[in-house]
């Protein structure tokens, strides 16, 4: 579980982007690995911060760009 944390700490610190805090996120990572299956996938060497970021990151582009499409839609603005 400490190793865990340890490597998430590690490499939010790595992790640069001015548009999405990286803290709020690993806190909630940190507390997920209470969880010992939870703790060994992170750290396994497949999985980072910046991969979990980066999805996190499409998705939001995701999110925005549908609720513009919605949003014109609804006021015919397409």
């Amino acid at each position: 579980m400490t190793a865990a944390m340890g490597k998430l700490d590690i490499e939010a610190a790595e992790y640069k982007n001015n548009q999405i805090p990286v803290e709020p996120i690993i806190d909630f990572l940190k507390a997920e690995c209470t969880n010992e299956d939870f703790a060994v996938r992170v750290r396994h060497r497949t999985k980072s911060v910046q991969e979990c970021m980066k999805k996190i990151e499409d998705n939001c582009k995701k999110i925005q760009k549908d609720t513009r499409e919605t949003l014109c839609s609804r006021h015919d603005c397409i």
